[in-house]
């Protein structure tokens, strides 16, 4: 079986910056053969297929119990944010999932904050920027 790739989708969002993200995501792909819904992650099952490799970047996600991934995701931790809103990165990024973050490290962080808060955990992590910084 082949490789498969996946980017984020945003079908709750209304910020075009969300899709320019994914824009961004899609050009680092021989192609793109799923979207995944950002706060649907955690039960994404590609169908007829054992696992997909999903590029992780942006704004993660004011709904926590969306995160992490779904077993069926390979992700790539690139230009990763934990939010703030409503206390997400709080339980985004915190020791309930250490495990998965230092199994898929280095973790790409769009910003430092959310880089300090993976070191503090002993997450491998650095600052990538956000990832339009890719677009021409």
């Amino acid at each position: 079986m082949s490789d498969e790739f996946a980017i984020i989708s945003y079908p709750q969002s209304r910020n075009m910056g969300d899709e320019v993200q994914s824009l961004a995501a899609a050009r680092l792909l021989p192609r793109v053969d799923h979207f995944v819904p950002r706060e649907e992650v955690h039960q994404f099952t590609a169908p007829g297929s054992g696992r997909v490799k999903l590029i992780c970047n942006g704004w993660f996600t004011p709904e926590p119990e969306a995160w992490p991934p779904s077993p069926s995701v390979d992700p790539l931790m690139v230009s990763f944010h934990a939010t703030h809103k409503r206390g997400a990165d709080r339980q985004l990024i915190s020791q309930q999932h250490a495990d998965f973050y230092r199994r898929v490290a280095p973790i790409g962080c769009r910003d430092n904050g959310t880089r300090q808060k993976l070191e503090a955990l002993g997450i491998d992590s650095y600052f990538s920027g956000c990832l339009t910084l890719t677009l021409d």
